[in-house]
């Protein structure tokens, strides 16, 4: 079986009003090497009925009960066959008809790549970006300590979960960033300039609080950089560090509280 360059994920639940357009994003496209993998979590307002109308052997649906969009996403993990990853959410589009064969050419450029990301426009106001604008550029470390990437702009290559990686479910709303910290500490990670996706604002991490997440940042941050974070670049975030730190020497295993301790200590006379 010839295995397809791109897996494009969409998880689906009720989306039944903007499905439509999401998948004539990506069946419209100029690259046809490509599968569709929708994860629907048991849909009740005809959104499969409206899925298996485009009746086109790329596209694949599994509806099932599941425990929410990362749930539905590492189910489709165990599924796809492509080189590269897209996750899009089902009231996300792609960005342009050539946008897969663009993103193409830009692979097979930088073959040693584990992540690229590039960017997405985003559709509608939010109280932090508005209408039209473009999300984010490229990141540092420093940034994206501060903010996540956006999902939609960001493909993985499918060796990252072949070595077991998957969205941690303690986190209902930003596995993605949790995900996102984790590869920008294991991986290579390529930018590219090119806008991926069309972004709808309004999404779950948009419009609701992580409070795991929120709890867990800074200490996972140092548990998955480790010494790599004793750089006067992140000085920034100290205070940050410092609260990590002091939680790992009182709770963390061995190994972690000596990392804490040489974490605050760096960052108290920084």
């Amino acid at each position: 079986m010839i295995k397809p360059f791109f897996s494009i994920v969409i998880p689906t639940y009720q989306s039944a009003s903007t499905i439509n357009s999401c998948l004539t994003s990506v069946l419209d496209q100029s690259f046809t090497d490509f599968e569709i993998i929708v994860q629907d979590g048991q849909s009740t307002d005809g959104t499969c009925d409206l899925i298996r109308k485009f009746a086109d052997s790329r596209l694949r649906l599994f509806s099932e009960k599941d425990c929410g969009v990362y749930d539905a996403m590492n189910r489709a993990i165990g599924r796809l066959s492509g080189q590269w990853v897209l996750f899009l959410g089902s009231d996300d589009r792609l960005y342009a008809d050539d946008t897969l064969a663009m993103l193409h050419t830009f692979l097979a450029s930088t073959p040693s790549a584990d992540l690229v990301y590039g960017n997405v426009i985003m559709a509608g106001d939010s109280h932090w970006i508005k209408d039209g604008e473009i999300y984010m550029g490229e990141t540092h470390l420093a940034l994206l300590f501060q903010k996540n990437l956006c999902q939609q702009s960001i493909l993985y290559n499918k060796q990252i979960f072949e070595r077991g990686e998957r969205y941690n479910l303690t986190y209902p709303v930003l596995a993605d960033y949790d995900l996102n910290l984790r590869c920008f500490a294991r991986y290579k990670i390529t930018y590219t300039t090119q806008v991926i996706a069309v972004y709808s604002t309004g999404g779950l991490s948009s419009t609701t609080a992580d409070e795991p997440f929120a709890r867990d940042k800074w200490i996972n941050i140092i548990r998955y950089y480790r010494y790599a974070l004793l750089s006067a670049s992140l000085a920034a975030h100290k205070q940050d560090f410092k609260r990590a730190a002091k939680h790992l020497l009182r709770n963390g295993t061995p190994q972690e509280r000596m990392l804490a301790l040489a974490v605050y200590l760096y960052f108290k006379f920084t």
